[in-house]
């Protein structure tokens, strides 16, 4: 124990200047560029074709464009290759043979300088080395190889720079395949440094704190850490050239707030909502799948967190890319990824998390954008005191649940870019009711509500949480029973706030739940 904790000490120590460094990109810290432009919701950039190496932007709205810092290239100058840099790396990851954690570590602390041979950094791949001893063989053997091979490729398969998808706007970009292996290759070898997130409020994409945390190892990292490596054990023996014609797609949508529903007198129908304990959402083939994202894409999956977003970019791990250049979300804004390949198996939740294996998803056919017909929608809810403390119960106030409602609506409302049928059911679940501690009565009635405006339907999957699903079913069919309108039903809720939340006096719950006030509500309409 004695031994632990001096451990723990001293990576404490040594990694106040890592963090530091990390998150600032240098010693000093650099001013954030906060993007503002509210009028950019006005365009619409388009889908930009980094697929076919062009930057096809009108020149009215290049003015607008930032690019991203990607290895190799020169910071002030996106797009070109800075040959010294390339060499260097090149040289680092290739003269020396990587056997194992240790000689890992001894070649990426050469270009990330704030890192030391200290036995205390890198803890989570030296955990999978020791736990899975004959994977840890094949992956510094055949897989690393392959990684560093494809790493240094990025020069020849992406020529031009990677824009921003910034705040405030309607850009997509399309890579292939090829592209986002050698980005997620660069990723995985922590090359990435953090200019970008200290420039542009981009996630840290960089695999520094997955494969060497900022506190000691936990399993459930390390399971983390075998789906990513199963994803390039599996790419390295496809057919690369054949991959180069799969597509995918990284879209930021943003709402303009002035043509946003009036949900006071929006008379929608309700939509259908079909209520599934057993099903995950990422089992739902053909609906546009949810992720219950954090405001920067991926959320803790690059440190300890293991739910439902970072679960989702483990076993789809395509998904990575998207924090190389996306911006921080804001409110009128979702982000889109669609094309992704699911590779992994797994079981378990949060600090039981484990890898379970291959998924086979290689087969699924394309659409008409060449793209497999995974689209994910990254909405982030907002974050909520837990129950019983003074702010919990804000969350009913007529402002904040409109702020609720536009998120989903932007994430529901039909995408000119999704292959999806018009009427594909949205799969959802408990959004935002986890760490973020939304209420789970009131966000299941706000995503109805928000489907409701969009004419799609719910495919809702409540994790098992099966006396929720009956209460929610129930409340449902008498909604439908009533002929209750989406208009209705946020009067209900705001009713609810008006009656019993403004005038809770105390930390302690309402003497009635929001489900029940509007039973009791549709039980005098009979």
């Amino acid at each position: 124990m004695t031994e632990r904790k001096t451990s723990e000490r001293k990576a404490s120590s040594l990694f106040k200047k890592f963090q530091t460094l990390l998150y600032n990109g240098s010693d000093t810290n650099e001013i954030i560029d906060n993007y503002e432009n509210p009028s950019l919701t006005q365009y619409n950039f388009g889908n930009i074709e980094l697929y076919k190496n062009e930057l096809n932007i009108s020149d009215e709205l290049k003015k607008y464009i930032r690019y991203i810092v990607i290895p190799y290239y020169n910071k002030d100058s996106p797009g070109k290759l800075n040959s010294k840099q390339f060499k260097f790396y090149k040289s680092t990851l290739t003269s020396t043979p990587i056997t194992d954690a240790k000689t890992f570590q001894s070649v990426v602390i050469k270009y990330n300088t704030f890192l030391t041979d200290d036995e205390c950094f890198f803890i989570n791949l030296k955990a999978y080395e020791k736990k899975y001893p004959e994977e840890a063989k094949t992956f510094f053997n055949e897989i690393l190889p392959f990684i560093i091979e494809q790493a240094l490729k990025l020069p020849e398969y992406l020529t031009k720079p990677i824009p921003l998808l910034g705040k405030y706007m309607n850009i997509a970009i399309t890579l292939n395949k090829l592209q986002v292996l050698s980005l997620l290759a660069n990723q995985f070898l922590c090359i990435f440094n953090e200019d970008n997130h200290a420039l542009y409020d981009t996630p840290p994409c960089s695999f520094i704190t997955l494969l060497s945390p900022l506190k000691l190892s936990c399993e459930s990292t390390v399971e983390k850490i075998r789906c990513i490596i199963h994803y390039f054990d599996k790419m390295r023996k496809r057919d690369l050239e054949k991959i180069k014609s799969e597509l995918l797609t990284y879209q930021r949508v943003s709402l303009d707030k002035n043509s946003l529903p009036d949900w006071k007198n929006e008379k929608a129908n309700l939509c259908g909502v079909i209520i599934d304990p057993e099903r995950h959402i990422e089992d739902c083939d053909n609906m546009l799948q949810v992720d219950f994202a954090n405001w920067y894409l991926g959320g803790g999956v690059l440190n300890d967190g293991c739910v439902q977003e970072e679960i989702r970019f483990c076993i789809n791990p395509e998904l990575f890319v998207s924090m190389i250049f996306s911006q921080r979300m804001y409110p009128l804004e979702c982000s889109f990824i669609m094309g992704t390949e699911r590779f992994s198996n797994y079981e378990g939740y949060r600090r039981s998390f484990k890898y379970s294996g291959d998924f086979d998803d290689e087969s699924s056919p394309l659409n008409r954008f060449h793209r497999k017909t995974t689209d994910i929608v990254a909405v982030d809810a907002s974050f909520f005191t837990p129950p019983c403390t003074p702010y919990y119960y804000n969350q009913f106030s007529s402002e904040l649940v409109q702020n609720e409602l536009i998120k989903f609506y932007a994430a529901a409302k039909r995408n000119e870019y999704s292959d999806l049928e018009k009427d594909a059911c949205v799969a959802t679940g408990n959004w935002g009711c986890g760490a973020f501690n939304g209420n789970i009565e009131l966000k299941a009635l706000i995503q109805v509500i928000a489907v409701s405006a969009t004419e799609k339907s719910i495919y809702y999957c409540p994790f098992e949480n099966i006396k929720f699903a009956e209460q929610f079913g129930t409340v449902l069919k008498k909604l439908k029973t009533h002929h209750i309108t989406s208009d209705i039903l946020y009067n209900y809720i705001e009713n609810y706030y008006t009656d019993i939340i403004s005038k809770i006096t105390s930390n302690d719950p309402p003497n009635i739940t929001l489900f029940n006030y509007i039973l009791e509500k549709l039980q005098n309409l009979q």
